[in-house]
């Protein structure tokens, strides 16, 4: 399952990479919350191959991957926070998928929380670093919360953009679906109903 996993996820990674022309000033411009969806998928590798009973040789795989991840959170934040600083879009565009970063933060503090548990698999240069790693990635994760909520409060109520009624919504899609309410009958509801 992780060898079609790590297969998977490295042709979409290469789409992506060719689709968006990194590198270039015009990627720059489209950098948003759903660029982190690469270091999620990276994180779940990780999670997949510590969830296999591992050895050492599994282990030092996905602490690698793991950093990797790191690494790539911290590159795609620092493109977002650049976009966000030089063309910040306006409240219309300021989607949901910024949540995304949030959840790349958490799902790398949990994949490395997992290669915790096996410290003794791990090389010991490595330990204490992934230990201070993992704590200051759940801070961030910790303080994005509030930034993100006071974000979509000042988004929705302050410049009273309506709820996504889009499937870029994501995962609020299926909960709320998407669509504001619709207003209720004035009339009451009778039992008899036909």
């Amino acid at each position: 399952m992780f060898v079609v996993a790590a297969v998977v996820w490295t042709v979409l990674a290469r789409a992506v990479v060719r689709l968006r022309g990194f590198g270039s000033r015009t990627a720059l411009r489209q950098a948003d919350g759903t660029w982190f969806l690469a270091t999620v998928g990276l994180q779940a590798l990780v999670l997949t191959l510590v969830g296999l009973r591992p050895g050492r040789p599994v282990v030092t795989l996905a602490l690698t991957l793991w950093v990797c991840g790191v690494l790539l959170y911290a590159a795609t934040l620092a493109a977002v926070v650049r976009r966000l600083r030089s063309d910040p879009p306006p409240p219309e565009l300021l989607a949901p998928s910024y949540w995304v970063s949030m959840g790349a933060a958490a799902i790398s503090t949990l994949a490395g929380a997992r290669l915790l548990t096996h410290d003794g698999l791990l090389p010991a240069p490595f330990r204490a670093p992934l230990g201070g790693t993992v704590v200051g990635l759940w801070a961030w994760a910790t303080f994005l919360i509030p930034l993100l909520l006071a974000t979509g409060v000042w988004r929705h109520l302050r410049h009273r953009v309506r709820w996504p009624t889009s499937p870029r919504c994501g995962a609020s899609s299926s909960r709320w679906g998407c669509t504001p309410p619709r207003p209720r009958s004035s009339r009451p509801h009778s039992a008899s109903a036909p």
